[in-house]
């Protein structure tokens, strides 16, 4: 069973972001937006092509027992990479972001709970700047907090509604992807001002008689809906909204639109459930009213043709991206790898982890949830290779 929740958005699918583009469907916009034209780098075939990943567990924060990090929830927006192999957790119950060091200790902590200088109400997502500067952006007050070394300053982001990701670049300026009303933006904020770099026209809504009998009076977007999906690393944010699978990266002011020959996946009724399960928790505003079945949904044509391809980017520092299909196998993630010099290296099988972002040394942070639930950030290292003749054989025939 899926809601219409803000838990559920982050965990999966966003489902009310329009289309951002047609074509490769990832664009990653760096320090410099107005990079030359886009080489295009595609794959020979569309059959995976079988990558071996080892991860070995370097740290673990979290969970109920760790006197470190203690958290009752814990969003993807809410850890970043900071410098020399630092991390850093937006801790929502102490209302304060947490930096640990590569060995797992915390070196300091900024921010409290208010709304005074250097304090925040609703933190919705932070940042790190390639001088080291924490940025914290705040949903309760349209601000976002910037604490530099010594000295703590702030912008203001009015007009946005809400902010899913951001990414401050060395020089300073600030870029950030998030929500105006029904569109997707992306937009550069500096000191009392903004500008907008895309602008994103809404999906267009229809009534959908499943949703009329739960009490949704008005017109929707179909769910699986392109949505907007961000990745951000220090000067970079990554973004898609494309049932194609493949993805757009803008590095050392060059884009490369990094493609594969893999049709877009239909809406059958086998993928929808494996997505969306076999019903839908609805809500108006903040109450639950009742559960649409999803094949009701689909009939009434509320949603979209297309699942979308990923539902996660993590974005490594060197400009290698990780896209985390949508649809996974076998109670695992599959991962779709892309690097700038060479477009598709492989697909990876992995654990059932939730893929949040890189550190600044390549280290992978995943989250999962102990046996109460609480969450557990875990830092891994990572090597990957080919994988032998016979597993790639056999991915072809799988990927046909």
């Amino acid at each position: 069973m899926r809601s219409f929740s803000r838990d559920a958005m982050y965990a999966a699918l966003a489902l009310r972001c329009a289309p951002l583009m047609s074509g490769s469907g990832v664009l990653l916009v760096s320090t410099r937006i107005d990079a030359q034209a886009p080489a295009v780098r595609g794959s020979a075939t569309g059959a995976d092509r079988p990558l071996v990943v080892t991860l070995r567990k370097r740290a673990q924060y979290g969970g109920a027992t760790d006197a470190r990090l203690s958290l009752s929830r814990l969003y993807p927006g809410d850890v970043a990479a900071g410098l020399e192999g630092s991390m850093l957790v937006l801790d929502r119950d102490q209302m304060n972001v947490k930096r640990f060091d590569r060995s797992g200790r915390i070196i300091d902590s900024v921010g409290r709970r208010g709304s005074g200088p250097g304090e925040f109400r609703d933190p919705e997502a932070i940042a790190v700047g390639g001088d080291g500067a924490v940025y914290v952006a705040d949903l309760a007050t349209k601000r976002i907090v910037i604490f530099a070394k010594t000295v703590v300053r702030e912008t203001s982001y009015e007009g946005l509604t809400n902010i899913d990701d951001m990414t401050a670049t060395r020089d300073g300026r600030l870029f950030v992807a998030g929500r105006r009303a029904d569109s997707a933006v992306v937009t550069q904020i500096g000191s009392g001002s903004s500008r907008r770099i895309l602008s994103l026209p809404p999906q267009p809504k229809s009534d959908v008689r499943a949703f009329q009998r739960c009490g949704v009076r008005e017109a929707r977007a179909p769910l699986l809906s392109p949505s907007l999906i961000t990745a951000s690393n220090v000067g970079a944010l990554a973004y898609t909204a494309d049932p194609q699978f493949g993805v757009s990266l803008a590095l050392d002011g060059r884009i490369s639109q990094l493609k594969r020959e893999r049709p877009p996946m239909a809406s059958t009724s086998e993928l929808l459930r494996r997505v969306l399960g076999d019903s839908i928790g609805i809500h108006v505003g903040a109450s639950r009213q009742c559960t649409a079945s999803v094949t009701d949904v689909a009939k009434d044509a509320g949603v979209a043709k297309f699942v979308p391809a990923y539902r996660r980017l993590a974005l490594r520092a060197s400009g290698e991206v990780w896209a985390v299909r949508s649809v996974g196998d076998s109670g695992s993630t599959l991962v779709d790898i892309y690097r700038g010099s060479s477009g598709y290296m492989g697909t990876a099988r992995l654990p059932a982890l939730t893929i949040l972002t890189f550190l600044s040394d390549g280290a992978l942070v995943a989250l999962r949830h102990d046996d109460d639930d609480a969450p557990i950030v875990e830092v891994y290292d990572v090597t990957y290779r080919s994988a032998p003749a016979s597993s790639t054989r056999a991915a072809r025939e799988h990927g046909r």
